[in-house]
């Protein structure tokens, strides 16, 4: 095996080592230096500079409280029978309000028919809403502007409704701003081009009905009202007059009966717009929502299945019994919205405060002496400011706001808005100067 000859004294290599162990050295001492002078540096700090403190300003901000609830609707409403059993087509709408003897159903003995009478309602709809678009052949800068206008006011309602939890009213939007947008194209297109779709679409009208030659039994309503295309056995048992003499025992009767048998059913209808909703809640908390309200109060349910559409009732009664911590809560309404489905019973929401006050975190809240308050930055200067909470939710409060006139207000030694509320710091106490 070869050896590797040593090198002898003074070889280049040799005076290099010496000079790479020395580098190796200053190194080391060089990155010890820097952390002592930033431990120093940091000692400093903590010894002139004082605690350091996280803030941040009070905000106004907004909640609401809301009580889960099952609800059962209570209307005055009948089912409404076919002649026939088969497939069956609707030709009046959900929720539509028709007249007496209207045909709101067509009863056929093959799917195929009833599928094509469907397609002839959706024609019609169409054609409806093409009538409604019609009128706009020509337009000046000032109303194509005005237009645009609409169209974009429009956009903005059907997102705002939907933001809001209101489905059905940004569905209403939807047809109207489709009528809008409509219009606004007409401009561009030749003249009579609306017209011709039309009868293009009643052309087509003519040869679906003239494929079904008279077949099905149609189906009208035995009264004028709101037509529903569902039935459930319940329209005879959840009624108006089951309300006036509601009991507890009663209403507990009532969630837990059969429904009566409504083979053969297609629907069903209420002669008015009026219904009501029922839920037991707890007695004190009914008390407290209802006390001292007019009977025009208001009262905001929403319904989770619903998309939490909100609707207003009023309140109608309350049911209570001495030896009882429960309540049974009556609220009505006359508002019926687009595509609501009104199935018996269903979960909602009750809302039964708001808050509007000062937001703050709840780290930022303390008890000194006694007080209920937060530490507050006036520059350098630590004061200390009362606060009353109002509510809790998600970390935050919702404390008082100090009102003057109607509108927020600023107190020596009250928390006011855009304070800069102390969340974190050592040894605060009023008056500390910061430095």
């Amino acid at each position: 095996m070869k050896q590797q000859a040593a090198l002898p004294p003074g070889s280049p290599r040799d005076k290099g080592r010496p000079r790479a162990v020395w580098n190796v050295f200053k190194q080391f001492g060089s990155a010890v230096v820097g952390l002592l002078i930033i431990a120093y540096i940091g000692l400093q700090l903590a010894l002139n500079v004082g605690d350091f403190v996280e803030v941040e300003n009070a905000m106004q901000a907004y909640a609401e409280a809301q009580t889960d609830v099952t609800a059962y609707i209570f209307r005055d409403e009948e089912p409404v029978y076919a002649s026939a059993g088969g497939a069956c087509a609707y030709l009046a709408a959900d929720g539509e309000k028709v007249a007496r003897g209207q045909d709101v159903a067509a009863v056929y003995s093959q799917a195929g028919d009833a599928s094509t009478q469907e397609r002839i309602r959706e024609l019609n709809e169409k054609i409806e809403l093409l009538e409604q678009s019609q009128g706009f052949t020509s337009a000046g800068s000032t109303e194509l502007t005005r237009l645009d206008a609409s169209i974009s006011d429009g956009i903005l309602d059907v997102i705002r409704s939907l933001e809001a939890g209101d489905p059905a009213a940004a569905l209403r939007g939807d047809t109207e701003l489709l009528v809008l947008m409509n219009r606004r194209r007409s401009l561009y297109l030749p003249a009579g081009s609306f017209e011709a779709q039309i009868e293009r679409y009643e052309e087509e009208i003519r040869s679906l009905e003239a494929s079904l030659g008279g077949r099905g039994s149609f189906v009208q309503a035995p009264f004028g009202g709101y037509f529903y295309d569902s039935a459930d056995g319940y329209e005879g048992i959840f009624t108006p007059d089951a309300l006036e003499d509601l009991t507890i025992d009663g209403f507990l009767a009532l969630t837990e009966s059969e429904p009566a048998p409504h083979d053969g059913a297609v629907g069903r209808i209420s002669p008015e717009s009026r219904w009501y909703i029922a839920f037991t809640m707890d007695k004190r908390q009914a008390a407290a929502l209802t006390e001292g309200k007019s009977s025009n109060a208001s009262y905001t349910v929403s319904f989770p299945y619903a998309n939490d559409l909100r609707i207003e009732f009023t309140h109608y009664k309350t049911v209570t019994r001495t030896d009882s911590d429960v309540a049974v809560l009556v609220l009505t309404t006359n508002e019926l919205p687009a595509g609501f489905a009104f199935a018996r019973s269903q979960p909602a929401k009750l809302l039964t405060e708001t808050y509007t006050g000062i937001r703050i975190p709840v780290a930022a809240l303390r008890v000194v002496d006694g007080k209920t308050g937060v530490y507050t930055l006036d520059g350098n200067v630590v004061h200390f400011k009362e606060t009353k909470v109002l509510y809790e939710d998600e970390g935050m409060y919702i404390c008082e706001m100090p009102m003057l006139d109607g509108r927020p207000t600023v107190l020596k030694g009250q928390l006011s808005l855009y304070d800069a509320v102390v969340v974190s710091g050592r040894n605060l106490y009023e008056g500390k100067i910061l430095n």
